[in-house]
């Protein structure tokens, strides 16, 4: 075991030493700071978030033996959706409209943190449902979040696109 560990680590102290990966892993992050920028603190609370679903959501998934490659990957487009959407808010935020192109980031942002806070919430909720553990204020929080996510749903679509959509 210890020699393949020793194999691993010198393949991937190599690959490191190698220039092509390090101009690859400069131009992709490159790339990633062009589109979304710099790591805000509303980004990092999207990231924790996401992976804490990600966490609870596979857990509950192993504690009820229904892990699905279906269920991953649409998971992972889910994923994927949420980047474009942030790189969407980010670009609109640089267009240099100051009150509109923040506040399409902002709502992009805040939609993101209350989806991914109400979907951990109800994770936990349903894992503590299976091991029949009673938890009272999760069911206030989760309440509380459904309330504001909402709220603001109901306030983004009043204000409508110039198009009527």
């Amino acid at each position: 075991m210890d020699e393949i560990r020793d194999n691993l680590v010198w393949v991937l102290q190599r690959l490191a030493e190698w220039p092509v990966w390090k101009a690859i892993a400069g131009a992709v992050i490159a790339t990633l700071h062009f589109l979304i920028g710099d790591v805000t603190p509303a980004l990092r609370a999207i990231l924790v978030l996401v992976a804490l679903d990600w966490l609870t959501g596979f857990s509950y998934a192993l504690i009820r033996r229904e892990v699905s490659s279906h269920r991953l990957f649409r998971g992972s487009v889910k994923l994927a959706i949420y980047l474009i959407l942030i790189i969407l808010g980010h670009q609109c935020a640089m267009s240099g409209i100051p009150v509109a192109g923040m506040g399409v980031a902002g709502l992009i942002e805040g939609y993101l943190l209350l989806t991914e806070a109400v979907s951990v919430a109800e994770n936990l909720d349903r894992i503590a449902l299976h091991y029949d553990i009673t938890l009272p204020f999760l069911q206030h929080l989760l309440k509380y979040l459904k309330h504001q996510e909402r709220i603001h749903v109901r306030s983004t679509r009043r204000g409508g696109d110039v198009d009527g959509r």
